[in-house]
């Protein structure tokens, strides 16, 4: 794995001084994305866990000595420690991956969460909810906050575990769940991303009118304010266990104007940024 790693398009290491860590039964060490032209990649190995989803790219892939099957965009691997995996682009096609390594014994129970993919492998929607967790624990990674770190571990297992619960073993045919809860999920999830209500309700297969309404009698609050208010409650966080400067808090949060976002983060929280960070000082020392 290493030798593919070292050509990755993009990668945050995570803050690995165990001392600190509250959770140690799982624990992130590296997330990324390789864009690889040659797209061949065999023999994938390493000495932590790998979870690999295919991004763009379909061909073949191989798990440890067993034979080639196909694989397409939203194609997942769970790879533990000492096994091996080949890729195989169709017609020198390459691979888009992102990848996550992680070490700690919750890796063989998440393992238990795909019981019927014997070869840990499955399938999910190509533009799944999947894709803005994996944007969420990359921003958590890069604030080098122990805390952030243990976050995104749990939201890393919980994006498994959503996997195993909306689709079948390998089927794209998502399972039924709560309308409320998908709702919900979905604006929550999208908080490391611009607001664009065309774009969700595109992603929920209902019409932007429909998921306002459902916003307002689920949640009491008009859409916008809804998700301005998830965005502030990450922010605080962001505040508290982060150095990020408020530039690079409103940036991460899809926010270009930072005034903007100081005004709004005041109106909704009741201080300022700068003074919401040296009010909580005190009580991170």
């Amino acid at each position: 794995m290493d030798y593919i790693i070292r050509e990755a398009q993009s990668r945050v290491s995570a803050f690995t001084d165990g001392s600190s860590r509250r959770i140690q039964s799982l624990s992130l060490l590296e997330c990324g994305r390789i864009r690889h032209n040659d797209g061949k990649y065999e023999q994938l190995t390493s000495a932590c866990w790998i979870f690999l989803i295919v991004e763009r790219g379909t061909g073949s892939y191989r798990y440890g000595s067993g034979t080639d099957r196909p694989g397409r965009p939203g194609s997942c691997f769970l790879i533990p420690p000492g096994e091996v995996l080949d890729l195989n682009p169709s017609g020198g096609t390459g691979w888009e991956l992102a990848y996550v390594l992680f070490s700690g014994e919750r890796g063989q129970e998440i393992c238990g969460y795909f019981g019927g993919t014997a070869d840990r492998i499955w399938l999910v929607e190509p533009d799944g909810a999947w894709r803005r967790q994996l944007e969420q624990i990359n921003g958590m990674l890069e604030s080098a906050s122990p805390a952030f770190a243990e976050r995104a571990a749990l939201l890393f297992e919980f994006m498994l575990f959503d996997m195993s619960l909306h689709y079948d073993n390998g089927s794209a045919s998502p399972l039924p769940s709560s309308d409320k809860a998908a709702i919900l999920d979905a604006v929550g999830q999208a908080i490391y991303t611009p607001i664009d209500d065309n774009m969700l309700a595109a992603s929920l297969n209902m019409s932007v009118p429909t998921l306002r309404r459902k916003v307002r009698q689920y949640t009491g609050c008009a859409l916008h304010d809804y998700w301005h208010r998830l965005k502030m409650e990450e922010a605080k966080l962001l505040l508290t266990h982060s150095p990020a400067s408020v530039k690079q808090i409103a940036a991460r949060l899809c926010y270009e104007d930072t005034y903007y976002f100081s005004r709004l983060f005041k109106k909704i929280v009741g201080l300022s940024p700068l003074h919401y960070r040296e009010k909580d000082k005190p009580q991170r020392q």
